[in-house]
């Protein structure tokens, strides 16, 4: 089976680069043609479904936050309570933030508004 090899010219200072896949095919003093636009500037996740992208559990529960979390493929890391009485059991922050693109089963570390350990909440 053959397949057509697309090379993409790519001007470095004098020298052209041709690159097919990624691997350097010919070194040139020539100018290069125009290469095409940039590529996105967002990373789309591989085909393979190792990578998926973190969801948005801000101001969820932290029991709704777990759920998400764990059906969407990733783990619950450590999660740390926040002294914040007008968001108890909330999640206030989230680490690596929603959007991110991880490794599938990746750990995401939550903090959740809680009572303060001295006083309790008014």
């Amino acid at each position: 089976m053959q397949h057509s090899m697309r090379l993409r010219p790519v001007r470095v200072g004098l020298l052209a680069v041709l690159f097919a896949a990624g691997t350097l095919v010919a070194l040139s003093g020539a100018p290069a043609a125009y290469a095409g636009p940039p590529p996105p500037a967002t990373v789309t996740p591989p085909v393979n479904q190792l990578y998926i992208v973190v969801p948005d559990v801000l101001g969820n529960t932290r029991s709704e936050a777990e759920h998400i979390l764990i059906k969407s493929g990733l783990t619950v890391g450590q999660v740390t309570t926040v002294p914040d009485c007008d968001h108890l059991d909330l999640v206030l922050a989230q680490d690596p933030r929603s959007g991110a693109i991880v490794l599938k089963g990746s750990a995401v570390a939550l903090s959740v508004g809680g009572a303060p350990l001295k006083g309790g909440c008014p």
